[in-house]
């Protein structure tokens, strides 16, 4: 991507959220950071014209975990 002249910009999850509390310091949250929705808010605050998220998985799935789980099989 950078050879053809791309800019690439990421955004993931996986850190520990955290805040600073005046009295305290840094306090750290029981929280998951959703890396899709991180990369999401990233390419809409800096107006991005594509917005691609990679992944290994075997397919997309509606209503995943529950009874009525289907895979996507396309989307457009």
């Amino acid at each position: 991507l950078v050879e053809g002249g791309t800019i690439v910009i990421a955004a993931g999850g996986g850190g520990s959220p955290v805040y600073i509390d005046p009295e305290l310091g840094i306090e750290g949250l029981d929280a998951v950071i959703d890396k899709d929705r991180a990369a999401q808010v990233l390419a809409g605050d800096i107006d991005a014209t594509e917005f691609v998220i990679l992944t290994d998985v075997d397919g997309v799935y509606r209503g995943f975990g529950t009874d009525e789980q289907e895979r996507v099989e396309t989307l457009t």
